[in-house]
């Protein structure tokens, strides 16, 4: 080999290791912070704007990512992460509602007018309800495209993914009763979305997401004062009150259900979570220094988010950190992505 090609082969080979090094370390920060345990989507109803703040488990700020879109960072409807890409329901129009966020390229795609969601492997499940048009429509999550419509009777504003089978939490108006309202949860079925089963049940609390487990449906009333328990398997209910003036979330972590108040309406414990263990009904209250927006069970700790705060507490509820200024105090919509 001549020097003249050793010198290009030198060249050509610093080159590629210096290519090679670069693309290992944006793989590497790539990986850091979309595989981080902490996301905190923010956003702000009036703004049109949704920021996604990623943090280690100690409250490290990786990285904020901006996404041109209305606020899904709601308690009501909560937005949906799945395969680094996060579903949600939107506040503005001009979205068409359902859109998706990218959080690998940063991408926002509007797909249709939707007041309710579910994901269930590669398929996105929504709701049309509008004034003589009641339907759930699929849409393919790869080629983003319709994939199936089908009418239904009422109107859906919940829907669940309970063990990849499709709920709809519906209201019907009934016509030989005085025009009563009919409340049901109906199983569709995912590939042909017909009709599986129907149970009545109690008026529920739209702002709220029921929880299936067990063959169990969890949901509250429509006063946010009361969780309703539906076996199923048997349609045996049974009803207790929950100890939080005005409910904003129930999450569910290791046969536990947990209560968070609603820190807009509520007067009073706007700092405490309510747990009712499963296997006996049994109700704790577990008070924080912070109010409660939003938290997060990771490692036996209390990630508890409060607008444009997260403070961490261990299981004896002492302090461990607490971060301040995620973002602008105009994003004041926050909630984690999990």
């Amino acid at each position: 080999m001549t020097k003249a090609n050793r010198k290009h082969l030198i060249i050509i080979l610093l080159v590629s290791f210096s290519i090679m090094v670069i693309l290992g370390y944006k793989l590497f920060i790539g990986n850091k912070y979309t595989d981080s345990k902490i996301k905190v989507l923010s956003g702000n109803y009036g703004k049109y704007e949704n920021v996604v703040t990623y943090l280690d488990e100690d409250l490290n700020i990786i990285k904020q990512s901006h996404y041109k879109a209305g606020s899904i960072a709601t308690n009501w409807d909560n937005p949906i992460l799945k395969d680094n890409h996060v579903y949600g329901i939107s506040s503005k129009q001009k979205d068409n509602n359902f859109i998706q966020l990218n959080l690998n390229n940063g991408y926002v795609y509007n797909y249709s007018y939707a007041q309710a969601k579910a994901i269930i492997n590669n398929y996105a499940y929504t709701n049309t309800n509008l004034v003589g048009k009641n339907a759930i429509t699929r849409f393919d999550l790869t080629s983003k495209q319709k994939s199936l419509e089908k009418p239904v009777d009422g109107y859906i504003f919940k829907m669940v993914n309970y063990q990849n089978r499709l709920f709809a939490f519906t209201q019907e108006i009934d016509e030989s009763k005085d025009n009563k309202d009919r409340f049901f949860v109906v199983e569709y079925d995912v590939n042909t979305l017909e009709e599986v089963s129907k149970l009545e049940i109690k008026d529920f609390a739209i702002n709220i997401e029921p929880i299936i487990n067990k063959d169990i449906l969890y949901y509250i009333d429509s006063n946010s004062s009361t969780l309703n328990i539906l076996d199923m398997k048997t349609n045996k209910q049974t009803q207790t009150k929950i100890n939080i003036d005005y409910l904003g979330n129930m999450k569910l972590y290791n046969d536990k259900l947990y209560f968070i108040p609603d820190t807009f309406l509520s007067e009073k414990d706007k700092n405490i979570i309510v747990t009712i263990n499963l296997s006996n009904l049994k109700q704790d209250k577990i008070s924080f220094s912070n109010d409660v927006t939003n938290f997060m069970l990771v490692d036996d700790k209390y990630y508890i988010l409060h607008p444009n705060t997260i403070t961490i507490y261990d299981k004896e509820l002492k302090i461990i950190k607490e971060v301040k200024n995620l973002e602008n105090d105009d994003l004041f919509n926050v909630t984690f992505l999990q």
